[in-house]
């Protein structure tokens, strides 16, 4: 109806379609855009250097008015808000359309912002970070995340309070136990397994897993934690649950590591590699190595422990 509404010599300069199949051809004999301001459709601005007159979509929440105000800031667009399209729309265009000079400056930021075969580099950067050495720039060494487990599970130890940790303590003791007597005395783990260190590496997980699991499900020691002669104010409770998480850490954390290390780090290769001994970080991990729990916990002191905890749960229960 408006296009009826001009001169015939207007009304050749108009052209009003349902839906164009070359839409690439239509921006590239552009001037001037007018659009709402979806992703998909500024992405295409850039290619043909096409200044644009954004009308964000007012129900995208503000994804739309985000883009637009992007290339506002770059000095490729103009905005509009869609409550002042009526009276601002027309000014608008005349002002740019007559001022070719603010076109031409428009036009070559838009232009400054498209980036060439950018699929085909984010293709190339995708199969280069799936390569196994891409991701040791991007690798956190061993130390700091075994201390960094170390103070989550303390943490973690001083919001549960320290009679839930003191379980989970034992739990890992057992743990412990468990392999040792597997290892020790049970002639498939012994003598087969025992030549098949990633095989065994995933057994000694799924026990120590498992028994903390459970450990960190069990409700507290309500008898021993209520109890007078044992009752800790709040402030104590965080503080020795905060000291048993971190021992917890240590003992489920850095046996895993030690774990890990026994295995050559094969099962989780290449997301965790071995330490290297030519560089001060490596040895210092080595070392740390040398100080973890299946180092020293081990017959006949594991046994002790393990008749020290059960005779504790005894006594408490009983």
């Amino acid at each position: 109806m408006a296009r009826e509404a001009l001169s015939s010599d207007l009304q050749k300069r108009y052209f009003a379609a349902p839906y164009l199949h070359e839409m690439g051809a239509a921006l590239a004999c552009a001037d001037l855009v007018i659009s709402r301001a979806g992703a998909s459709t500024l992405g295409e601005y850039p290619l043909f250097g096409l200044p644009a007159i954004l009308v964000p979509y007012p129900y995208a929440w503000r994804y739309q008015k985000v883009n637009a105000m992007y290339l506002v800031e770059q000095g490729a667009a103009v905005m509009i808000e869609n409550q002042n399209l009526a009276e601002q729309l027309v000014p608008t265009v005349l002002r740019l359309i007559g001022s070719p000079e603010k076109l031409a400056v428009m036009r070559k930021a838009m232009r400054t912002l498209h980036r060439p075969q950018a699929a085909e580099r984010i293709a190339s950067l995708v199969l280069a970070l799936a390569q196994p050495q891409a991701w040791r720039q991007f690798m956190v060494s061993l130390n700091a995340l075994f201390w960094l487990f170390v103070i989550l599970f303390a943490i973690i130890g001083a919001m549960r309070g320290w009679a839930k940790e003191l379980l989970v303590t034992f739990s890992a003791i057992l743990a412990f136990f468990i392999v040792t007597v597997l290892e020790t005395y049970v002639p498939f783990v012994k003598d087969t397994l025992r030549n098949n260190p990633d095989t065994l590496f995933w057994l000694r997980i799924i026990v120590l897993i498992l028994a903390v699991f459970f450990g960190y499900q069990s409700p507290n020691i309500q008898k021993f934690a209520a109890g007078g002669r044992f009752a800790r104010e709040k402030l104590q409770d965080y503080l020795l649950g905060f000291l048993l998480g971190a021992i917890n850490a240590y003992l489920f954390v850095g046996t895993i590591w030690w774990y890990m290390d026994q295995a050559g780090y094969k099962p989780l290769l290449p997301y965790i590699t071995p330490p290297d001994p030519n560089t001060e970080v490596g040895r210092a991990a080595l070392d740390l190595l040398e100080q973890m729990p299946p180092v020293w916990l081990k017959p006949p002191g594991l046994f002790f422990a393990v008749a020290l905890a059960f005779a504790f749960v005894l006594i408490v229960f009983l």
